[in-house]
């Protein structure tokens, strides 16, 4: 390298460090931890405290029209490692049943999952039901109907993409359903996982620019979809030409920002875990949630 080129590179790095010594990255490494500490504190203030937590009580035992979105993976039941084991216990049931059985309440389970398996674990329950993030809804006491007609010949071309990435990735598979592809890596090394799904994530929304298809990421898992469908165009249809005097909406992921985005004033929403989000709440973890549900299902009409 010329002695010319040399000179020259070591001066814009003698200019860095003069503008960029210890102590300047001492404060800004300061800054960024009271930043975090910042940002905890801004969502611990958004977790249901006691006196909204009576609020919301009172205001289900006050109403006459309830309806109740529950979002289940990660809401109701835990995340399992491998998804097809994550049935719903007999406590679980229980508690939908008893919510189900009070003639003010529409409890509608709101899913990514597939409407056969939503079938299977909560059809002997008098609910409703929204599967594949509101491809398929099924009202109380009605069939399964898709929200909206749309095309899936679009697998064709992604699936061999979600493919690839699973041969990458040990631990991770590929789920279709009706109307969507998952790719999920919730088995997988967490280090590795982090660097392949950030890969997949930009190599679909490369691939799906211009196209009738939209990349959803969640915390273990990456969906391709067609836009249009998602679980506030479900909840609208739900809502419409209905009057409820109590809504609640409870779900833990991106895909439920969808659902609280569309909740009309004065509805209550309740993120799981310690996140941005729309909903007005948050709780920890699924078994805060289970037990507010079971608190609610204590109350009495005044």
């Amino acid at each position: 390298m010329p002695e010319e080129e040399q000179a020259r590179r070591n001066q814009v790095m003698q200019s860095r460090l003069e503008r960029y010594d210890v102590i300047h990255w001492g404060q800004e490494f300061v800054g960024e931890l009271f930043s975090v500490k910042e940002q905890q504190r801004q969502f611990s203030a958004r977790l249901m405290d006691r006196p909204s937590r009576e609020k919301l009580i009172k205001d289900y035992a006050a109403s006459q029209r309830r309806i109740l979105f529950l979002d289940y993976d990660g809401t109701l039941s835990p995340f399992k490692e491998h998804p097809e084991t994550a049935v719903p216990g007999a406590i679980l049931i229980a508690l939908l049943t008893t919510l189900s059985e009070d003639p003010r309440n529409n409890l509608v389970i709101v899913s990514g999952r597939h409407r056969v398996l939503l079938q299977r674990w909560f059809g002997s329950l008098n609910i409703g039901m929204v599967a594949e993030h509101g491809a398929w809804i099924k009202e109380k006491e009605k069939d399964w109907v898709p929200a909206v007609k749309v095309e899936s010949n679009w697998k064709e071309k992604v699936l061999p993409i979600l493919r690839s990435h699973e041969d990458r990735l040990p631990g991770s598979f590929t789920e279709e359903k009706e109307f969507s592809l998952v790719w999920n890596f919730r088995s997988a090394d967490p280090e590795l996982a982090s660097v392949r799904s950030k890969q997949l994530a930009d190599e679909l929304s490369y691939s799906s620019e211009n196209t009738e298809l939209q990349v959803l990421q969640a915390s273990k898992s990456i969906e391709v979809r067609n836009i249009g469908i998602d679980k506030g165009m479900a909840a609208k249809l739900l809502l419409a030409d209905k009057t409820f005097d109590f809504v609640l909406a409870v779900g833990d992921d991106q895909a439920d920002e969808d659902l609280f985005k569309v909740l009309p004033e004065g509805s209550y929403s309740i993120k799981v875990g310690l996140s941005k989000s729309y909903a007005k709440f948050n709780l920890r973890n699924h078994r805060e949630v289970v037990q507010l549900l079971t608190d609610l299902t204590k109350t009495v009409k005044p």
